[in-house]
């Protein structure tokens, strides 16, 4: 089931970006297409995997064990606009799906709660990220899912509650019940505007960010 997933997806990706003409030599025309396409990839994989997944025999179905795991996680966060970077770190506590599950393909959630600190801007985001598992071998996972959720902002003295989504993966090498790992992720949220434009010309700001990070966690 993997197999084919991963195919159906390469072929939709591949579609998209022929479709959409993201080649066009516009700046601005390309911004907007790729904000689009990204919006489109989302929706596809929050709907397509458990769709997918689902559609398996009942002889496949195993006994569901949470198999929990808490991380420790650090790494560098970047905002478009503001444009802003610096040091992002958290916790992340991550289970087993107990709705897809199978001996073949299964979906594991995802917890973050981070925070980072900028010179313009300061947040403290919560997301949840479903991964479809693409990998899993005896002591190595990666997977990959859409991802959603709230960041408490301040900028210029202003706070904002902004909901994100966006696309996230992650891989982790097992020695027993200690993990190490990488992951990064990409968010994007709707305008939001503010009262004090110090650092937006407009006073208002799309937080668009992406973050890489490592992971040292203990599975239960």
């Amino acid at each position: 089931m993997c197999c084919s997933l991963t195919e159906v997806l390469g072929a939709f990706f591949r579609y998209l970006l022929l479709h959409n003409g993201l080649n066009d030599t516009s700046h601005t025309y390309n911004i907007n297409l790729k904000q689009d396409v990204m919006k489109k990839i989302i929706i596809l994989l929050a709907f397509l995997i458990p769709v997918l997944l689902k559609a398996q025999k009942m002889q496949d179905l195993k006994k569901y064990k949470p198999e929990m795991e808490i991380s420790l996680i650090g790494g560098f966060q970047k905002f478009k606009n503001p444009d802003a970077a610096s040091a992002v770190y958290g916790v992340e506590v991550s289970l087993q799906c107990p709705l897809v599950q199978s001996q073949k393909a299964y979906i594991r959630q995802h917890f973050k709660f981070t925070h980072q600190q900028a010179q313009k801007i300061s947040s403290t985001t919560i997301e949840i990220n479903p991964q479809c598992v693409i990998l899993d071998r005896s002591n190595i996972k990666l997977g990959i899912g859409p991802g959603a959720g709230l960041i408490f902002a301040n900028i210029a003295e202003d706070h904002k509650t902004i909901f994100s989504y966006g696309l996230g993966t992650s891989s982790a090498y097992y020695f027993k019940k200690i993990s190490i790992g990488i992951g990064a992720c990409y968010a994007m949220t709707n305008k939001v505007s503010y009262a004090n434009s110090k650092y937006e010309s407009a006073g208002t700001a799309r937080l668009n960010n992406w973050s890489s990070f490592l992971k040292l966690g203990y599975k239960f």
